[in-house]
């Protein structure tokens, strides 16, 4: 059970922060639900039921002394993905709702190192891209308490690091 002030984290929509837990009846039924304010979007609540948040993957937000596995896994090589399309897609669609943020940064990563052997994206890799940034740099900035852009350069700044050409010896 999260309290208000909760940092968590929904796997569609991203980082938040707990500011309410309210009962609201519907056809007679009385239930809990979690009022959410998403990262980024402040006018904007999302409204978790109590019971089932833990099945549709409402989960804690990373703890500050775990982000190095996230930089980690952005520094590391990308994965061999299916040269078909549809594939590679269904794939890395399936890694990002499962809401895990080291898979999360691996769909990142290894789309940006796609688009760094093909010199572009196709609209559904841009689509999963944009998706799998949002969702890390809301993670990382919600842990790190800093603003969305920051953990955005951050993440930039490290994939580019990590995907640029190494010295021609």
């Amino acid at each position: 059970m999260f309290d208000v002030g909760d940092k968590v984290f929904h796997p569609v929509h991203g980082a938040g922060r707990v500011v309410d837990v309210k009962e609201r009846r519907s056809l007679g039924n009385a239930r809990n639900y979690y009022s959410i304010e998403l990262l980024g979007q402040p006018k904007t609540l999302l409204m978790v039921p109590v019971k089932g948040a833990q099945d549709i993957g409402l989960r804690a937000s990373t703890p500050r002394s775990e982000l190095y596995q996230i930089w980690r896994v952005l520094r590391a090589n990308p994965e061999t993905l299916p040269a078909d399309h549809e594939q590679r897609y269904e794939l890395l669609r399936d890694r990002l709702r499962g809401g895990d943020v080291l898979q999360i940064a691996a769909v990142l990563r290894d789309i940006v190192w796609r688009e760094e052997q093909e010199r572009r994206l196709t609209k559904q890799g841009k689509e999963l891209y944009d998706e799998s940034l949002m969702l890390l740099a809301g993670e990382i900035a919600i842990t790190q308490d800093s603003e969305l852009s920051a953990a955005e350069a951050q993440i930039m700044d490290t994939l580019k690091e990590s995907v640029a050409p190494g010295p021609v010896v």
